[in-house]
């Protein structure tokens, strides 16, 4: 089996176990822990982002789950294990990927720089004008020549 099979196989797979745990995670948290640590999980990768940049992944996974615990505990709401304070970050991990891709993406769309054959574009159709003058002529508001 080739790397790119071996690939193609376990990305679904992995996939699927993160989205398993994931819902065993939400089915054994209280409501209020989920919602605050929906609520602190990105702001923690986030801020980790703007602060060590330069850390290895486990590091950044270990800093934000510390400022996970201490926002919950500041406002008082029980901390859970942190592998299900893990299994957040790592979802909001994976929004933030996502959300940066979808961004280049447009930015590499709008950035396109590309020009239309001029066989490619469109007739001009009655009743609207001549995008660029033709052939050296303008266009005539009046309509005397």
């Amino acid at each position: 089996m080739t790397t790119a099979q071996l690939i193609q196989v376990l990305i679904p797979t992995l996939t699927a176990l993160i989205v398993y745990i994931y819902h065993l995670v939400f089915q054994h948290l209280p409501a209020k822990q989920r919602e605050a640590l929906k609520l602190f999980a990105p702001e923690a990768v986030q801020a980790v982002q703007q602060l060590n940049a330069s850390a290895s992944n486990p590091e950044k996974k270990a800093l934000a789950v510390s400022i996970v615990k201490g926002a919950l505990k500041d406002f008082n709401i029980p901390v859970p294990s942190d592998a299900s304070i893990g299994t957040f970050i790592e979802s909001a991990v994976y929004a933030l990927k996502q959300a940066n891709a979808q961004v280049n993406a447009k930015n590499n769309v709008a950035t396109n720089t590309t020009t239309v054959p001029a066989s490619l574009v469109p007739p001009q159709w009655l009743g609207q004008p001549p995008t660029t003058p033709t052939g050296g002529t303008t266009p005539n508001p009046g309509g005397t020549q």
